[in-house]
């Protein structure tokens, strides 16, 4: 058993000081999406503030998708899909897009903490771009990452499968199931099932990644998992509110989470990496670990 995990989400890479948000993404691309408008999806996305939640927003067309629309969807997908992996991955790009903040709470997290297990929502590898030492124990990329992208293996776009349109499983678009075939789900989960401690830094908690979370948090709610020491880091208490607001959607109260028979441990990252409750959860978790 594991004393302590880490599952990281985009706002850890935000966290770093990178502009790896879909906002970032189209703000850099927002003159070619204007160029695309003859896509009903693209011309949508562009009068609306969906680009801020593009999975999301995936999601939402997904569930009134019709047979009729299901090629023009496809074209939409690729059309956010390709761009957004050239504007991670290009090397071009890094300046403008991996620029480290090393005052951030994130940096000295990553300094502390390279010999734990990594799981990350993300597509590439904090280690890396920040030439901090690279994990003892690896990184586990539950969507893919960008270097398996480039031998072949694409990294994942899309949605839960819960959403109810049967139109979700087509052939054409079936690959915006995230959690469909994606043998990560049960290794994500026996991480979380076997670690004493995790570390959820950054994430949203949205319910397009709810596949992944779910279970786990409805066991603890039913005190069938117990015991366990739980630390969200989040950016501040609007943005704690939120993920509690999303969890919402798929049927989690997190106050139900907070009494359970686990320890619970919000930080807030805006507070900086002086703060006390964020240097003695890193003191925590790479203590005998």
């Amino acid at each position: 058993m594991e004393k302590a995990i880490v599952i990281l989400g985009n706002g850890f890479d935000l966290d770093l000081g990178w502009k790896t948000s879909f906002r970032d993404f189209y703000n850099d691309k927002k003159d070619k999406f204007d160029e695309l408008k003859g896509n009903e999806y693209v011309q949508e996305m562009c009068q609306g503030e969906h680009w801020y939640n593009l999975e999301g927003y995936l999601r939402e067309k997904v569930e009134e998708l019709e047979i009729c629309k299901v090629d023009e969807f496809k074209d939409f997908w690729q059309i956010c899909y390709f761009p957004l992996i050239s504007y991670l991955g290009e090397k071009r790009n890094y300046q403008k897009v991996y620029n480290t903040d090393t005052d951030s709470c994130a940096y000295y997290f990553l300094q502390k903490t390279s010999h734990l297990p990594f799981y990350s929502f993300n597509y590439t590898n904090p280690f890396e771009k920040t030439k901090i030492n690279k994990p003892f124990m690896g990184i586990e990329y539950i969507h893919g990452n960008l270097e398996g992208y480039y031998l072949g293996v694409r990294p994942k776009l899309g949605i839960d499968l819960s959403v109810k349109n049967k139109l979700a499983k087509r052939k054409e678009i079936v690959h915006l199931l995230k959690a469909f075939n994606n043998d990560k789900r049960d290794v994500l989960l026996d991480a979380m099932k076997n670690a004493e401690t995790i570390v959820f830094y950054g994430l949203s908690f949205g319910i397009t990644d709810s596949d992944y979370f779910k279970d786990f948090f409805k066991n603890m709610e039913n005190n069938r998992i117990q015991g366990k020491r739980i630390y969200i880091v989040t950016y501040n208490a609007i943005s704690f509110q939120l993920i509690k607001e999303n969890m919402m959607q798929y049927g989690i109260n997190f106050d139900d989470v907070f009494f359970s028979n686990n320890e619970i441990k919000k930080i807030f990252t805006e507070k900086g990496k002086e703060d006390k409750d964020f240097l003695e959860m890193v003191d925590y978790i790479t203590s005998d670990s």
